[in-house]
């Protein structure tokens, strides 16, 4: 998958064609290397040191993933916490991340199974954390 997640600021036009074309299913192995774009690569973000490899990702799904990546920036957020998406961004990410007309729908669904899974992974963090500090 290409850099589905690595979105750059200072990426240009010439950047985003090439993702484009890594996203889809027909990429040779050796597309990335061949067009001058990095290839994907472990991030060690874990305190355990534990290198973390992105996972695989559907073709389907790969405008989806790029979108909420792109949204993260737009979290809303209350006393306990973040509360959701600021939406009234998502148009404009949606454009500027180049996503096609005929798939916008599905980009809204998608990115609210992606907030609404991330909402609960950080309510169960949060639960276990309270546990410990009670403890």
């Amino acid at each position: 998958m290409a850099r589905w997640l690595a979105i750059h600021p200072a990426s240009t036009a010439e950047d985003d064609e090439a993702d484009d074309a890594a996203d889809r299913a027909d990429v040779p192995p050796d597309f990335f290397e061949s067009n001058g774009i990095e290839p994907p690569q472990p991030i060690n973000a874990h305190s355990d040191h534990e290198a973390w490899i992105a996972p695989e990702i559907w073709q389907d799904n790969a405008h989806i993933v790029r979108v909420f990546g792109a949204m993260q920036t737009q979290w809303r957020i209350g006393f306990s916490g973040p509360t959701g998406l600021d939406y009234a961004a998502l148009p404009m990410v949606v454009r500027m991340m180049r996503v096609p007309l005929d798939c916008r729908d599905d980009i809204f669904m998608g990115v609210r199974v992606m907030e609404s899974a991330t909402l609960g992974v950080w309510a169960d963090k949060r639960r276990q954390e309270d546990a410990k500090r009670s403890t």
